[in-house]
Order: structure tokens, then sequence, then C-alpha cells
């Protein structure tokens, strides 16, 4: 039985979710964003093994609730695919059923990486080109390195590289080496 933090602006939401999860888990608390989980959960006298929340449009909510909460499991319930964060471990769309958000769940709470699988993940919209330019990049090259390597200019693969991590929803090179290895596209 693990210790569940609840986050989402609408509170009928979330009384959904204390509904759904809290017949296997312990519902530790909720709050309408992530600045206000994070001081909550900081000021908990309970240990908080993963935060079920809707990033509600921020880039920042995810990465500000991972920074607050060194070892919080995240699971993200969204409209789209876009994967906010390489710090979370479930993407969940919020058109799926309560037994799918059962199972991203389990599988964060297990160590596992979990994409609803009905959703494309972020990285399969890349071109074979920016799969190329990522394993380069990913393989310690500079994009110099990488232009000579492609034939292309500089600035062709420096235009690839922020095409990529726009995709990505990442904003700098270390999230974007995390979601990379998190996501196993070292090889990409």
């Amino acid at each position: 039985m693990a210790t569940i933090f609840v986050i989402d602006p609408h509170p009928i939401v979330r009384a959904g979710i204390r509904s759904i999860l809290g017949e296997l888990h312990v519902i530790a608390g909720e709050a309408d964003d992530a600045p206000q989980a994070a001081a909550r959960i900081a000021a908990s006298l309970q240990t908080v093994d993963l935060a079920v929340m809707d990033p509600n449009g921020s880039d920042d909510a995810v990465e500000l609730l991972a920074g607050s909460c060194p070892g919080l499991r995240i699971v993200l319930y969204q409209d789209c695919a876009r994967a906010d964060a390489s710090q979370a471990h479930a993407f969940v769309s919020k058109r799926r059923d309560a037994t799918r958000l059962r199972t991203a769940v389990d599988a964060a709470l297990r160590g596992d990486i979990f994409h609803d699988p009905r959703e494309p993940r972020p990285h399969d919209r890349l071109s074979p080109r920016e799969r190329e330019v990522l394993r380069m990049v990913m393989g310690g090259m500079r994009p110099k390195e990488i232009a000579l390597e492609l034939n292309v200019s500089v600035k062709t693969v420096s235009t690839h590289r922020f095409r990529i991590m726009r995709k990505l929803g990442v904003d700098n090179d270390v999230t974007l080496m995390r979601y990379a290895f998190r996501n196993a596209l070292a090889g990409a």
C-alpha cells in the first residue's frame, strides 16, 4: 500500500482520483498545483511515495515537484501526449478509464516508465534525421562533428537539436539526456 498525493486544480477531479486510488492506497493529501503540493509534502510527517498530477499546461510543474521532493514518483494525466517531463514516471490520457490510471500508478510504484499505449510518445514524433542527430548527441558528438558526419551545416544541426528538444518537451541538455536515457533512446 503506497502513500499518494493528488494534484489538480479541480476539487471534483481530485475527489474522483481519491475514489479510484483510495481503495488500494493511502491518499496523503491533495493540492491545486505543484508549488502548493511541494510545500504540503515537505510539511507532512508522512512519507509520500507518489504524486498523481495534471501538469495544467505548465512545463515547469513536474520539474518543480521532482526537485522539491527527491525520490517522489510522478504520474501525469493530461489531455495530450506531450510529456513535460523527464522526471515523470507515467503518462496517462485523461480520456482513459480508471483501470488505466491504476495501471500507470502500479507501474510507477514498481519503478517502471509507463506511457499509455494508445497515446503516441513524444519521441515517436521525431523524424528519422532527428533520431540520427539525437543518437549522435547522445554519443557525445559536438555540433560541428555531427555537421561533418551528416554533410550539413552546423546551423542545420542546431535547428534539428532545437526541434528535438521542442518535440520532447525539454529545455536544456541535462533534461534532454535524462529523457533519452529514461526512454532508452541512446541507440535511437
